[in-house]
């Protein structure tokens, strides 16, 4: 093992974590969005994606689990993924709907009718 590589290892661990959270279905749109809510309040980001207070201990890793822009806003690095589009609907026109980019929701047509097999072997194979 190369010392020097060894010796970079730690600094460059750190300057490459990025985690991008996956909410799929009804349940993991809903379990995603209370995540984020807890999230958010230890960043001290508000639903608008804006730092509430200058916090620099507290919003340090911030980066990891945010895609900040210029004007500081951040978005959450995350996907919401569901066939049917009525819970993604729901949380577009919800208190959540601004915080999460646009291009964050993927959902089908229509539902599948709690049925397993419908989701994935017919409707859910487009769009995985």
């Amino acid at each position: 093992i190369n010392a020097e590589y060894m010796g970079n290892f730690s600094e460059s661990r750190l300057l490459m974590r990025e985690i991008i959270h996956v909410q799929v279905g009804h349940c993991g749109v809903n379990v995603g969005n209370e995540y984020w809510n807890t999230v958010n309040m230890e960043h001290l980001i508000n639903l608008g994606g804006k730092i509430t207070e200058e916090n620099k201990e507290r919003q340090i890793n911030a980066n990891i689990l945010y895609n900040g822009t210029k004007q500081e806003r951040y978005y959450p690095r995350a996907v919401l993924v569901d066939l049917d589009p009525s819970s993604l609907d729901a949380t577009k026109s919800g208190e959540m709907g601004k915080f999460f980019a646009p291009q964050a929701f993927i959902s089908g047509k229509c539902g599948t009718g709690n049925n397993w097999a419908k989701g994935h072997y017919t409707l859910g194979v487009g769009i995985i």
